[in-house]
């Protein structure tokens, strides 16, 4: 039971704050920064399908009971309606070379979460149009075995991203803030002791700056707090990210990264320090490539 118990309780984390997805809103924050530094505002818009596909590799490089490697393959494929509404599917599998995708079985490669999204760019802008805000839907559908061991019907997932027109300040520089909250609608309160997630509040900060023609760095911080079907808190998780992208074509984009994420409360132990951003804690350095249409 401790051993279950044990698996469950990363499992939430891994579900809820995986390294792909880490790594993929960090590097979808590049894209679309790149993509619309290249577009051109003066062409006419024509509805159409976009989207990418993505492959990362992670590696924490460490030789002990920590190591921890891991694949990753991402599909983006979605309709742009208008030149600010667009909708689709997200979805993927990854490759996990030390750890197990369910609490109960070994399999290696694992399904990601499948996510249909909905947004919608420049609902409103203020301040002479420095401070733009827009909404996005998800619809998380359980396609991890994580989700289908913990019995998951289905999850919602809104965000409010808030971006600020700091280029106009320097010059290739983006910067953006997005609240989100998702809700997990659950057959059970509880799996193999473990309470489960009901909601989780996210903020994140995201800031991309064009260093050349091709070439970015972007810096992505998130704070995630869970909260329990019992409406307690429970291991909130600090992460950050940093990128040094290129764009070699205007389809072909490679990035070289950092992430790691560590807990900051224990509800059994109390209040945890959080003194390096590069502890050993999480620590995952990763490649990816992206090929976009």
């Amino acid at each position: 039971m401790n051993r279950l118990n044990l698996v469950v309780k990363k499992g939430v984390l891994f579900a809820l704050l995986s390294l792909t997805a880490t790594t993929t809103l960090a590097n979808e924050t590049t894209i679309t920064n790149a993509q619309d530094a290249g577009a051109d505002s003066n062409q006419t818009f024509k509805p159409a399908f976009t989207g990418y596909v993505a492959g990362t590799y992670a590696d924490d490089w460490l030789d002990d009971y920590r190591d921890d490697r891991s694949f990753s393959i991402d599909l983006k494929l979605g309709y742009q309606f208008t030149q600010n509404f667009s909708a689709g599917v997200i979805t993927g599998t990854y490759y996990l070379d030390t750890a197990y995708c369910s609490t109960h079985t070994k399999d290696y490669w694992c399904m990601s979460s499948t996510y249909l999204y909905a947004k919608y760019n420049n609902l409103y802008s203020f301040f002479d149009d420095f401070t733009t805000i827009g909404v996005q839907g998800r619809v998380i559908l359980p396609t991890t075995r994580y989700s289908q061991d913990t019995n998951l019907y289905f999850g919602l997932k809104g965000y409010v991203p808030i971006s600020f027109d700091v280029n106009r300040f320097i010059d290739g520089l983006s910067l953006s803030l997005t609240p989100s909250v998702t809700k997990y609608f659950n057959e059970y309160k509880v799996a193999g002791s473990h309470n489960l997630t009901e909601y989780t509040l996210t903020l994140s900060l995201d800031t991309t700056y064009q260093i050349s023609e091709q070439f970015y760095f972007t810096l992505s911080l998130a704070d995630y707090n869970y909260i329990t079907y019992q409406g307690y808190s429970t291991y909130p998780t600090i992460s950050h990210t940093e990128e040094l992208g290129y764009q070699a074509t205007d389809n072909i984009y490679v990035g070289l990264g950092y992430t790691n994420s560590a807990q900051y409360y224990d509800p059994e132990h109390g209040p945890s320090k959080v003194s390096d951003l590069f502890d050993d804690k999480d620590p995952h350095f990763y490649l990816t490539t992206y090929y976009m249409f």
